[in-house]
């Protein structure tokens, strides 16, 4: 899981320590809240963030004492050229929107073992739409978490599960 890289070979410590990376896609059909995901988790700003196509994001963290990056696709397409050397896939789902649940999950499937179904807006959420998304999530083996981009429930929640997912 990952890839290792070396420090910088002008470094004085080359060769001495070890880093990871990590490549995250976050997708789901449009609106379902996967940039709300990000801003929410990693960035104090009021302002609205809107993917066209695609993004990718690098973060820096310290995960039992080594140092990782991880990269993370912000995507509403769901191409197979995005899945390459994917570790984890977060799959955004709408709970106030059972369209959001119509997703091709075979070409999900074949991709990613390590799959978090988010469910989001669970403030504004469906009995209905909530158990279809923890029936996806079961159908896929994947874990399931309930989150609110607009009240930040579940977000600390969601992101633990990726440390979690990743470092073992």
């Amino acid at each position: 899981m990952g890839c290792s890289c070396s420090y910088n070979p002008g470094s004085e410590d080359f060769g001495k320590f070890e880093c990871l990376r990590f490549k995250i896609l976050i997708t789901g059909l449009r609106k379902v809240g996967k940039t709300s995901i990000l801003q929410s988790a990693w960035w104090d700003s009021p302002e609205k963030l809107i993917t066209r196509s695609c993004l990718c994001y690098s973060k820096k963290l310290i995960i039992k004492g080594n140092t990782t990056y991880i990269d993370i696709w912000d995507t509403f397409l769901v191409a197979s050229s995005y899945f390459v050397d994917m570790d984890v896939l977060i799959l955004v789902v709408d709970l106030s929107n059972k369209a959001s649940l119509s997703i091709d999950i075979e070409k999900v499937k074949g991709f990613s073992s390590n799959i978090i179904i988010a469910g989001n807006k669970f403030d504004m959420s469906e009995g209905e739409v909530f158990r279809g998304a923890k029936s996806l999530a079961k159908s896929l083996n994947a874990y399931f978490v309930p989150i609110s981009t607009q009240t930040g429930f579940g977000i600390k929640d969601l992101w633990n599960l990726v440390h979690y997912v990743i470092s073992n």
